[in-house]
Formats: C-alpha cells, structure tokens, sequence
C-alpha cells in the first residue's frame, strides 16, 4: 500500500470523521407540542450568521444565515462540487464551525482528497498517485490531515430519501451542536429525479428543516433551462438567469440561489469591458432575501480543487 492511501485509510477510520448514522429512534427530539412562547431575555441579534471568510461574499450576501436555504446550481461541470468543498474549507477547517455535510456525489475518500488538495495547495492528482513523495509534499499532507482530523466535520454518504435525510439531521444536529448543513447532490436524493412535484416537495421539507433546526442548509443542484432556443445563449453569457416568468421549485423554495458559471469554459476569454475571464467562477446572486442581486467575480484552480476571492 503507498504512503498516501495509508495516510487516508489511517484518517477515515478515526473515530472523530467516521460517524455511523443511526436509522432507528431518529426522532426522539421532535416535541409532541410544536407551540412555545417566545423568549426575548436572550435574543441572538448579530449571532445568527455563519460567515465564510471570503470578505466579499459575506459582505454581500450578509453571510449565511440562520434558517435559511441556500442552493448553489449551475450547469453541469460548473465547479458546484468543488465550491461545496471551499465553503466547507472555509467555515469548518478555518471558523471552526461544527458542519454535517451529506455527501451525495463523492466518497468519503475523496472528500478528504478534496480538502487537503484546496487546503495545502496540493495538486489532486498527486493524492491519487502511487509513485514516492517528496518529503515537502508528505509534510504538507500531514499538515492538512492534522487540521482535517482536528476539524468537527460530519460526513454522511448513505442512501437517503428525503424523511430520512431530515431526521438524521435532526439526530445530529441535537447531538454534536452542528452550526450548517451541507447537501452536495439534490438530485441523488431518492425520489428527487421523479416528478416536479415531488423535487418542491423536497425543496420545501430542507427549508422547514432550516427554520425547525435554526441554522443553514446549503444544497447544490443542478441548473437546467427551460428554454431550449435560448440554452447555447445562456451558456455564453457571463452567468444563466432564472426564468421567472414561468414557476421554478427550486428558485420559489430558496431564500438564496447562487448561480456559478465558469465562462472560458466556452470560450468567453474576456467580459464587454475586457475584463480577462480566464480561470473565473461567476457566481451570481440570482435571489437574496435580505440583500441586492449581484455577480461575485471569484477564480478557480481545479487542479488543486480551489476556489477563493478575487
């Protein structure tokens, strides 16, 4: 066995990251009385943010708030997954927050090379390969899986339909303090793939599921466009917008979408001003409920499975 995967083998099986979810008595914590009387002796006024670190994303969108529903689409092979796993590097690794993070489109083994890749700067394809490492870049894997095993991440890739993914957020959110949920991969979700209205119906139990725990739910999913003359126009332009003259679940269900886009994926090397849009993530605000709409201009090394500020 190389040294890498001993490296990984060795900090998946910590008892710290490998967190059996329970399918039974998930729902001891729900109340038989869902009436209470509201407390204002101890109001959470300037406490109920999750921020990012990423200045100007949290300027604009306020951070990420407490019993909301964030959905970060786009089209495929836009970089959803791997801005999932920055956001993750950001408030888990860096702020320290507790994080539940259901897992959908990666393996546990592959998460992990996600963010010691992004955290130490370290090429992805050096985690998968057999040959010998330096003695730097074995140093700086170290490093990263010291920070990784030291960090409260809870990670989940089971099967789950919708009730099930809800109450084993329930379980563990009462049990480890978890401050954000994560959810890369809507449509792997049993039943989301089915009709429309089963996917609103999803939608809308992860918003209660954001007010019912009072922290925020961030899913990724994938953007498709309703209209199929205008699609190769969208592509080319700086980020696709929402139809809203047609009823969409996932933009109605949402308090925030972001919608990231990577131009020079199509060729679009520069903007109207002649802005170089060379290895640039477009994410844009395309619904905010407590801020303006904008476009946040961002960069992207999928080399190293990052993405950071401009």
């Amino acid at each position: 066995m190389s040294k890498i995967k001993s490296f990984f083998n060795q900090v998946i099986t910590s008892k710290s990251h490998k967190t059996t979810m329970s399918k039974t008595n998930l729902y001891n914590l729900v109340s038989d009385d869902p009436v209470v009387k509201l407390d204002p002796s101890s109001p959470s006024i300037g406490r109920d943010l999750v921020f990012t670190g990423w200045p100007n994303f949290d300027k604009q969108l306020g951070g990420l708030r407490n019993g909301e529903l964030v959905v970060v689409t786009g089209f495929s092979n836009m970089g959803k997954t791997t801005f999932m796993h920055n956001l993750i590097k950001q408030i888990c690794v860096e702020k320290d927050y507790r994080t539940l993070f259901f897992s959908f489109q990666t393996t546990e083994t592959d998460n992990l090379r996600y963010l010691v890749s992004s955290l130490g700067q370290i090429p992805y394809k050096t985690l998968w390969d057999d040959a010998p490492l330096d003695g730097k870049t074995e140093k700086a894997i170290n490093t990263q899986l010291a920070r990784i095993d030291k960090a409260q991440l809870y990670i989940c890739n089971d099967e789950l339909d919708e009730d099930t993914l809800c109450s084993t957020a329930e379980k563990h959110v009462g049990q480890y303090g978890i401050k954000a949920i994560f959810i890369d991969g809507f449509y792997n979700i049993k039943g989301a793939c089915s009709a429309e209205y089963a996917q609103d119906q999803i939608l809308r139990s992860l918003k209660s599921l954001a007010v019912r725990l009072d922290i925020p739910v961030v899913i990724t999913h994938t953007y498709k466009s309703h209209d199929k003359a205008n699609a190769m126009s969208e592509l080319l332009s700086l980020h696709p917008k929402f139809n809203l003259s047609t009823y969409d679940p996932t933009f109605d269900a949402a308090d925030v979408v972001l919608v990231l886009h990577r131009p020079d994926a199509f060729g679009m090397k520069e903007d109207l001003l002649g802005h170089n849009l060379c290895g640039t993530l477009v994410v844009g605000v395309e619904k905010n409920s407590h801020a303006r709409q904008c476009e946040l201009m961002m960069k992207y090394d999928f080399s190293t499975k990052s993405v950071w500020e401009v």
